[in-house]
Formats: structure tokens, C-alpha cells, sequence
């Protein structure tokens, strides 16, 4: 008898585990939200990047989806914040970090996490790690860090009577280079593809810093876009371009188009364009940094930035095992191999991959010798729309002539001030 019951209570428990009875809790892996900036290589390492780890791990998913350019991402995530709908990661530039600094409790600072052993905080270059701090706050990630880099085409070089093998490296010889390489071509050369929209802001850097200019100070916080090195930075634009006619300012995209094509013999363009200028070129590529100015050599730091916005102390957690696995040694080596943008950590260096692709690919490494002569933008909550100022500033002086450089550049600094007071 009691052998039955037993074997009747045997069969109703696996009736019971096969009909919607109780079952063991399986935890569910911790779902992240991903928003990233930029597509072509770079979106394609990031897409391959996120599937490795979600098949490495079964702790977190991350969930990623494209959203423009940097701009575009940051005003996608100020939508889906009014909806409460946020993600927990987006790939933003430094330009676009104040406008998420006055919402209150969003921000995530990360300084909590990268004293971890696992992480190593001293490994990651220090002027990276200081543009992404935010009054004491490390709140944005170098991750697709970039400079600005010089590019020429080596062969054009050769064919209009230039040295190869010795850029131009003051402005002087930047304007003498231009006018020969567009004189040569009978109109079928530029000698400079200058970009503009819709980064006007970050070509202005270089020439405003260049010559002693600036659009911030960084002291005080106010405008400075009209004074005497940033006048003089800009006038030596126009003359490029309207002045000489030996140079042309186009959309960034454009810009990279021509000097990819062989239209254009000089470009100033990211590292992170390296990779996608040496599959289309069937010319030899020049590197080296930006031609110094009358006051010094510089270029301008930009790029990618992680940031985490708040979901919890869990999904925080969550969010941020997955930074750091995006900034790893390993894969801060293979964003440089694989897109030009620069390697953010020391180790990443010193690895086998990353000292083979430089010495096969020296034009690689000249972003790494120029980064002394990098500096960080100063940041205000007004920026973008200092930025949108600047890009009126190129259209009404450069692009359709309507006014001075000069008068440009004073009105806008008249607006950049009512933008700051605001």
C-alpha cells in the first residue's frame, strides 16, 4: 500500500513539473541599453564587439542601436529621458556631454568603478581620462578617441614637384603647398579639402588654437570667438579657399570623398577616418600632424565617449561591466587596427597585434606621436549651441561671402554671449 501511494504522489509531482506546476527561478540576464554614434567601420567593430560579449557572458545583455552622429545620439537620448525611456550607455563627443550635466541625478560617475583592480585605472592616458572628468565627476569614457591628423596624398606630392617625404609643417608652408597642388591641376586639383559641416566647430579649433585664438576661455567660462588669434585663424582660412582658390570647404563627408578619390591633395580629418581613407585610396597616404600655426602646434582631441546614465544600482553594475569590457586592452588595440581611432590605454601599445599594424602601417602611429600637441575643448551647457553660431559664422563669411571674416566672427561672439547669459 504504501508502495502505491508512493508511486502515486511520484506521478502527480511529474505531472505537476510538466503542466505549469512550480518551477526553479532561473535569473534572467540584466538587460542593457546601448545608443551608438557613427556607422561604416566604426559601427561595424561596435555591432561585433557588443555579439561577443553577449556570447561570452550570460550574466548581461546589451542591447545596441545606432543613432546618427554623436549630436544626434545625445538629442536621442534627451527625447526618451522626457519619456523616461533613456538607455544606459550612449557613444557621445565631449561637445555634446553639458547638455545632460543640469539633469539632476542622471549622470553616472564612474570614478566608482575604475579603482577596481580588474580595470586598472592608471593604464588609461591621462589626458584622455582628464577630457572625460566633469568638475571632479569622470562621467564620459574615452572609448573611439580621436585627434585630428594631417593626411596628403604622397603621390600627387611627388607629381607636382613636392617632397614626399617633408609635409608641410607651418602655415606658410601649408598655403605654399596648397597653391601648387591647385595650380598643377588646371582646376582638377584642390589643394586643401577643408571640412565643415557639420563639425565646422572642430576645424575652427585647430586654427583658432593654432594661432592664440579660442571660442571659450577657460578661466572665466565666456566667449572669446572674436579675439585677435581666432580673427587671424579665420582670415587664413577664407584666404585658402576664397582668396587663393586654391582650397575648398565642404561637408566632413565630402571632404573625406576628395582627397580619397585623388581630388584633393591635403586633408585634416579624425584618426578614426584612417581606416576608411586607406580601403579607398590607390595612392600612397602621408601622415603627420597639423602644420603649426604663429603661436604653436596643436591639434584638436575629439571622438567617442561612453557615458552611463542612471537605471539602479544593478543595472549600473551591469552597464558598466560591459564599459569595461569595450576599453580592455585587447580591444582598445583593436579599435586602433581595425578604425584609426586611437588606442586609450598604455598596454594597448606594448601588445604583439598593435606593434605589427604600426610597423606595417606607420601612418597609424603618427597619431600617437602628435597627442603631446592635443588639448581638450573647454566645455559650457551652451556649447552646441556655440557650435551652431560657429557653423553660421563659416556660411555667411566662407561660404557665401556676405560679410568679413572679421564681421562674422564679432557677431558671433555678440551671440555666443547672449547664449552663455541665457
Amino acid at each position: 500500500m504504501k508502495r502505491a501511494l508512493m508511486c502515486v504522489m511520484v506521478l502527480v509531482f511529474c505531472a505537476a513539473s510538466l503542466f505549469g506546476g512550480a518551477q526553479p527561478e532561473v535569473d534572467e540576464p540584466v538587460a542593457v541599453d546601448f545608443y551608438y554614434a557613427l556607422g561604416g567601420v566604426l559601427g561595424e567593430l561596435v555591432e561585433e564587439l557588443v555579439a561577443e560579449y553577449n556570447e561570452m557572458q550570460d550574466e548581461v545583455v546589451v542591447n545596441a542601436s545606432f543613432h546618427g552622429t554623436y549630436a544626434e545620439t545625445a538629442n536621442k537620448v534627451m527625447a526618451d529621458l522626457a519619456g523616461r525611456n533613456h538607455p544606459h550607455l550612449a557613444m557621445v563627443s565631449l561637445g555634446n556631454v553639458p547638455q545632460f550635466l543640469d539633469v539632476e541625478g542622471l549622470v553616472v560617475d564612474m570614478n566608482q568603478f575604475v579603482d577596481e583592480p580588474e580595470f586598472d585605472v592608471d593604464d588609461v592616458i591621462p589626458a584622455l581620462r582628464e577630457a572625460g572628468t566633469f568638475d571632479g565627476r569622470f562621467i564620459a569614457m574615452p572609448t573611439n578617441t580621436s585627434t585630428q591628423l594631417f593626411y596628403y596624398n604622397k603621390d600627387m606630392f611627388e607629381e607636382v614637384g613636392l617632397d614626399p617625404d617633408n609635409p608641410p609643417a607651418t602655415w606658410e608652408e601649408f598655403r605654399d603647398a596648397a597653391q601648387i597642388i591647385s595650380d598643377h591641376g588646371d582646376g582638377d586639383y584642390y589643394g586643401f579639402a577643408a571640412f565643415g559641416t557639420p563639425f565646422e566647430h572642430w576645424l575652427l579649433e585647430y586654427f583658432f588654437w593654432a594661432a592664440g585664438g579660442d571660442i571659450l576661455d577657460g578661466t572665466q567660462g565666456q566667449p572669446v570667438i572674436d579675439s585677435p588669434g581666432s580673427i587671424e585663424a579665420f582670415e587664413f582660412l577664407n584666404t585658402l579657399v576664397n582668396v587663393d582658390e586654391s582650397s575648398v570647404l565642404v561637408p566632413y563627408g565630402d571632404s573625406l570623398d576628395l582627397f580619397g578619390a585623388g581630388q584633393a591633395g591635403m586633408l585634416i580629418a579624425s584618426t578614426g577616418s584612417l581606416g576608411e581613407l586607406r580601403a579607398r585610396a590607390d595612392f600612397e597616404i602621408g601622415t603627420a600632424p597639423n602644420p603649426a600655426g604663429p603661436e604653436r602646434a596643436v591639434t584638436s582631441m575629439g571622438g567617442g565617449f561612453l557615458m552611463m546614465f542612471d537605471h539602479g544600482e544593478a543595472e549600473n553594475q551591469a552597464a558598466w561591466d560591459f564599459v569595461r569590457y569595450m576599453v580592455n586592452t585587447e580591444n582598445t588595440a583593436r579599435m586602433n587596427i581595425e578604425t584609426g581611432y586611437m588606442p586609450i590605454r598604455f598596454s594597448a601599445a606594448e601588445t604583439e597585434q598593435l606593434q605589427e599594424f604600426w610597423e606595417q602601417t606607420p601612418q597609424a602611429r603618427a597619431a600617437i606621436d602628435g597627442l603631446p600637441g592635443a588639448r581638450a575643448r573647454y566645455t559650457h551647457t551652451a556649447l552646441t549651441e556655440m557650435h551652431d553660431i560657429l557653423a553660421r559664422a563659416v556660411d555667411n563669411a566662407i561660404l557665401e561671402q556676405n560679410v568679413t571674416p572679421e564681421q562674422a566672427l564679432r557677431t558671433a561672439q555678440r551671440e555666443a554671449v547672449e547664449a552663455v547669459g541665457r
